[in-house]
């Protein structure tokens, strides 16, 4: 294992985070203008512990750049964070480990959630992003004619 290599002999944890992406509707009663923020979590965490702000980590916002831009710059920290992983001070064990951070799942709102898969949403024939629930046929054509409809006369 290269970690343990790289540790020489110290302890390595793996550090699973709970990535979450946001953004405001950008509302005009709002205060604020549309953005999309990046925040992270332990994901080790009891769910009661979870959610407590200082638990919750800011990663970035912006109201210019989309959130896979954003994520493009977020993935490049995480991998630098791996390769070499990240040495830290473990306050319970009062020695120096190895941390390996990793990102456990994704998480944000259905439309957040579709933006980050790149799926086409509502316009799409496919729409839904969990199963193959299909939108309306186009009706066929053939030398101009469309078929599958019925004239009334």
């Amino acid at each position: 294992n290269r970690w343990r290599t790289q540790a020489q002999g110290r302890r390595v944890v793996a550090f699973p985070i709970w990535l979450y992406c946001d953004g405001t509707s950008g509302n005009t009663s709002k205060k604020w203008n549309n953005h999309d923020s990046f925040l992270f979590t332990p994901a080790g965490l009891p769910y009661n512990q979870a959610h407590l702000e200082y638990h919750v980590h800011f990663l970035c916002t912006s109201n210019i750049a989309p959130p896979l831009e954003m994520l493009d710059g977020i993935a490049k920290q995480i991998q630098t964070g791996q390769r070499p992983g990240i040495w830290a001070w473990d306050c319970e064990l009062q020695e120096v480990v190895l941390v390996i951070p990793s990102v456990l799942a994704m998480l944000g709102d259905n439309p957040m959630q579709s933006e980050l898969s790149c799926h086409i949403g509502l316009h799409g024939k496919l729409f839904c992003r969990c199963c193959f629930v299909k939108g309306q046929e186009a009706p066929k054509e053939v030398d101009g004619e469309r078929l599958g409809t019925s004239e009334v006369s």
